[in-house]
């Protein structure tokens, strides 16, 4: 039984962040604001984890 990467657990972290952040805020530019970064890091990291904006008002991230 082995511990966990640091590289596999910043990769959850910021996966399950970046979907939490996507359904309070709904943006890519209100995330990056909120999450003090970039709007460029939210829309690289989203597709580095699959997730994509949904076209509906829905605000849940699509995983390809």
């Amino acid at each position: 039984e082995g511990i966990t990467t640091l590289k596999d657990a910043i990769a959850s972290v910021e996966c399950k962040l970046l979907r939490e952040a996507y359904r309070k805020y709904g943006t890519t530019r209100a995330m990056a604001k909120a999450l003090a970064v970039n709007q460029s890091t939210i829309v690289r990291k989203m597709r580095q984890y699959g997730l994509e904006q949904s076209d509906d008002s829905g605000h849940q991230p699509v995983a390809y």
